[in-house]
């Protein structure tokens, strides 16, 4: 009996870690005409995880918690800002609600992988989404950007973790989001989500006055950040989405918001 209840908490400790959705995505695994493994998630769309050095990004696994809100309360907006996709996670989920979307991410190789897996969807770029290679910040410039292993982990020279191996160094355009305001700017509910490894502050900055007082934001932020964040989006209040000590070093999600939505 005692071995039988240790295994039981073993596998509640499972559950509640997010293996049981994860384990979920294998169930329609194929070869694509590629040789790709292709997994569907529990959210709708059909992807490619990201296993060139062999570690599967498995969908709702790395961030449970934000991925839950972000499941929850994205139809409450009508239009989503991923800037730092990675490989498109959060953007999936969001044209999955059918919530049209930009994407920004300037790391190449994972860009290739976005483009994948919303070609895998069939959606429609210039309609459905609209997917950019280059960085946000400002002002408008030429950058060195900085690609380290592991995971794909990537950032502008002047940001980023010192923590992991330099893989390889490339130049990126680095463009205000005040160049896309075109796209912006007939909607009246925005969310932005802001993964930019140092520089979320300098993204805020560069998002257009009008669409910023109109927005809500979710930032990963490490607590330097978070007073400066305050200010520069004053007036609107601040809530942790992540807050897990033994991922300090990954830093916080900080959701910022115009308007009362479930939490």
């Amino acid at each position: 009996m005692k071995k039988l209840n240790k295994i039981s908490s073993y596998l509640r400790l499972l559950y509640k870690a997010g293996l049981k959705n994860s384990l979920k995505y294998f169930y329609s695994q194929k070869i694509s005409e590629n040789w790709r493994l292709i997994y569907s998630s529990r959210f709708g769309y059909k992807f490619v995880p990201f296993s060139e050095i062999g570690f599967f990004w498995l969908a709702g696994l790395k961030e449970p918690k934000t991925v839950s809100w972000f499941n929850r309360n994205i139809t409450n907006y009508n239009l989503f800002i991923n800037v730092g996709a990675g490989w498109g996670e959060y953007a999936l989920m969001a044209l999955t609600k059918h919530v049209p979307t930009l994407i920004f991410e300037p790391n190449p190789r994972l860009n290739r992988i976005i483009h994948f897996n919303l070609s895998l969807n069939s959606y429609r770029e210039n309609i459905d989404y609209w997917l950019f290679s280059c960085a946000v910040g400002t002002p408008k410039r030429r950058e060195r950007f900085i690609i380290q292993n592991p995971e794909g982990t990537s950032h502008l020279e002047s940001y980023g973790r010192r923590k992991f191996e330099k893989l390889a160094s490339i130049e990126v355009n680095v463009i205000p989001l005040s160049e896309f305001k075109h796209l912006m700017q007939d909607y009246d509910d925005v969310l932005f989500l802001i993964d930019a490894e140092g520089a979320e502050a300098e993204v805020v900055k560069s998002v257009p006055e009008r669409v910023r007082c109109r927005a809500d934001f979710i930032i990963e932020s490490t607590e330097d950040q978070i007073k400066y964040l305050n200010v520069l989006l004053k007036g609107k209040r601040k809530y942790k989405l992540e807050d897990n000590p033994s991922q300090k070093n990954l830093g916080n999600y900080v959701w910022v918001r115009k308007s009362r939505l479930k939490r």
